[in-house]
């Protein structure tokens, strides 16, 4: 019981709210604890309001996760766990969340409650709209930049927060393309929205997305208030995007993202190695 109750809290999308990380990272406060403590707790908020919501979402799409042939095997979609049980978990989640947020800051507590507000829009609106969908789901990652620089206290650069933005449109539209691939030509969909996308209208749009990610972490890279040299870090950000957009051409990784970071090595060693430089460049550099 408890491993499923963990499964329906999706651990493993929680990789997403490491976006919250990138204000005191790059403002160069990552060793300020009292910052630290306050963006570790806001992480774990995050993750609690996202697991709410996915609660949520599995709750009302259970029918057509039963029809999907990965999404089957869900808690909920499975009878593993039942709706009941899955409400209560809900509830419990959603206000230890939104307290726990009050707590920690008022006007985080006003980036938590948004972005819970945005996806029940989402879940019951916008993701059957072609491309706000997609937006919408990138905006829920504005808003995690927006909690990080809440709790932090300090701006990051803007080109950064659209770079975090364009990034998430990235990976959400490869995986809108993953998931076209893989039901054409069957009955197999369970997103009504994929019959207005096609992949070569996808891949059009991963075009104008890859290189806009680019010009916009050079433009970041290039910022007079970073060393010269982290502009190098570009050559990690042109290897990941290539990487994915193979990952998603050769395999299925790509319908589930924060699987595909977690099960491809190069991928995965890629992130790291970004994440190394960058740190010596901006922290041991000094």
């Amino acid at each position: 019981m408890m491993i499923d109750i963990i499964r329906l809290l999706r651990p493993k999308q929680w990789t997403k709210n490491l976006v919250i990380f990138a204000a005191i990272i790059f403002s160069g406060e990552l060793f300020n604890l009292e910052i630290l403590s306050k963006t570790v707790i806001g992480f774990f908020i995050f993750c609690g309001i996202s697991s709410s919501v996915y609660i949520l979402n599995d709750m009302i799409d259970v029918e057509k996760d039963r029809a999907h042939h990965k999404k089957k095997n869900r808690p909920i979609a499975s009878g593993k766990i039942s709706v009941t049980s899955a409400t209560i978990i809900f509830v419990i989640l959603f206000f230890a969340s939104v307290i726990g947020a009050l707590l920690l800051n008022k006007h985080f507590c006003g980036v938590i409650v948004t972005y819970f507000i945005v996806n029940m829009f989402y879940i019951f609106l916008l993701k059957h709209i072609v491309i706000v969908d997609v937006l919408t789901i990138s905006f829920g990652f504005f808003l995690r930049a927006v909690g990080g620089t809440v709790l932090a206290s300090s701006m990051v650069s803007n080109y950064l927060i659209i770079c975090t933005i364009l990034l998430a449109l990235f990976l959400a539209l490869n995986k809108r393309r993953s998931e076209k691939l893989l039901t054409e030509g069957n009955d197999l969909i369970t997103r009504t929205i994929l019959e207005s996308y096609s992949v070569d209208m996808i891949d059009k749009m991963l075009s104008v997305v890859t290189s806009a990610i680019l010009f916009s972490y050079l433009l970041f890279a290039m910022d007079p208030g970073h060393s010269t040299i982290f502009v190098f870090t570009t050559v990690f950000v042109i290897y990941g995007l290539f990487r994915y957009i193979y990952i998603a051409d050769k395999t299925d990784l790509a319908e589930s993202p924060e699987y595909a970071l977690l099960h491809d090595k190069p991928l995965l060693i890629n992130v790291i190695l970004w994440v190394v430089v960058s740190y010596i460049i901006m922290y041991v550099k000094k």
